[in-house]
């Protein structure tokens, strides 16, 4: 008959919102936030009622992998909530380097870093100043997070952050984003753990080796010490038994040197053939052999960490001339071949940055790296 579907339909839509409000009398008066009724309304069988979430009295529960906007972790574990709470020991102990990887890698280039500089030297601190984060640009990729070497930006889960106020909310900056370690192991704690056993592996890893280096020089020592007390036991012996010699043993001795040394003498007097026959040449290849020149620290160009200067360094890319030299194009393949996660950075400017640096020319490098974006020259039409 026709419209009976329809009625059929309502009629479903009907009995559950009846049943609703008699499930409802159940849990009474907890039923909207109560977790056994909404397991039961989402479970497989047996449900009653209402099937969707109500929000924001019922919310979901966030997964462990679930990435929103990021944050920046910091070492100093107190809550902002406590009242013990200083802004300024959380930024110190901030794990951010400013190292611009994060902003370089960003797809929609919504980071930006101002970088401190040591007020007397003029050279950079390891340490951002400022840091700013657009909430309304980033696509929550997970990029930054992903490449930082230092783990100072994780994702977050705060995902209710809507506000009428662009210029004032959705602009985060480093106060907002900065937020204790122990608030990433409580959102987080399955990598929390793994990072912080890898991070106990590497310490302990270095510990042993040193263990190790200290035990080795140690043992060196200690056979240097005895070859010394036996080589001085074996002089005071010698000049004991040089004391016990009769005058007639002493008068030998020095006829015998004597001897061996006037038929040494004999045996190096040259003859004439020998004396005219020309000097053998000297290898010119040896006396131009020269010491290899010491690698450079390339992590001072911006866009270049500590992974990617291993990289460089592996290609026989080891100093500042060496990088200046170097073709954008033969960087880019090294760092193509290294793998996926290298693909995306930018070596338009790396030469440029090299020449100043390979010159001495520091503030004029800074100069050039504050008018970077994300490693990138501005292109002005």
């Amino acid at each position: 008959m026709f419209g009976l579907g329809i009625a059929k339909g309502l009629g479903v839509t009907l009995k559950h919102f009846i049943d609703t409000f008699i499930d409802d009398l159940k849990y009474f008066p907890k039923s909207m936030v109560s977790e056994e009724a909404f397991a039961s309304r989402q479970g497989p069988k047996g449900n009653r009622g209402l099937f969707t979430v109500e929000y924001p009295e019922m919310k979901l529960k966030t997964p462990e992998n679930f990435r929103f906007i990021p944050f920046l972790v910091t070492d100093y574990d107190i809550g902002k909530d406590s009242p013990d709470y200083d802004l300024k020991k959380a930024l110190e102990q901030n794990r951010c380097t400013s190292c611009g990887i994060c902003a370089k890698v960003c797809p929609p280039q919504c980071i930006w870093i101002v970088r401190t500089n040591d007020p007397k030297t003029g050279k950079p601190i390891p340490q951002p100043s400022e840091f700013y984060i657009d909430t309304d640009i980033c696509m929550n990729c997970g990029y930054c997070a992903e490449f930082c070497p230092f783990d100072a930006i994780k994702m977050d889960h705060d995902y209710e952050m809507a506000d009428y106020e662009r210029d004032q909310a959705h602009i985060h900056n480093i106060e907002r984003l900065t937020k204790p370690v122990s608030y990433y192991a409580q959102i987080r704690p399955g990598w929390y753990h793994q990072e912080e056993e890898a991070r106990r592996a590497a310490e302990e890893e270095k510990q042993r080796k040193a263990e190790e280096k200290a035990r080795k020089a140690a043992e060196r020592a200690a056979k240097k010490q005895a070859q010394a007390e036996a080589a001085k036991a074996e002089s005071a012996d010698k000049s004991e038994a040089k004391s016990k010699r009769t005058p007639e043993e002493i008068k030998a001795q020095r006829e015998a040197m004597l001897a061996k040394k006037q038929a040494k003498a004999a045996q190096a007097e040259p003859s004439e053939s020998e004396s005219k026959a020309p000097a053998p040449e000297t290898d010119t290849a040896t006396e131009a052999a020269k010491p290899a020149s010491k690698p450079d620290d390339l992590t001072k160009i911006e866009g270049i960490g500590p992974k990617i200067s291993g990289l460089l360094q592996a290609a026989g890319i080891k100093t500042f001339a060496d990088l200046a030299k170097a073709e954008v194009t033969v960087i880019q393949k090294i760092l193509t071949e290294a793998g996926s996660r290298y693909r995306l950075a930018n070596p338009e400017s790396w030469p440029k940055q090299a020449q100043l640096a390979a010159e001495g020319k520091w503030s004029e490098l800074e100069t050039l790296q504050d008018s970077l974006k994300g490693g990138r020259e501005h292109k002005t039409e």
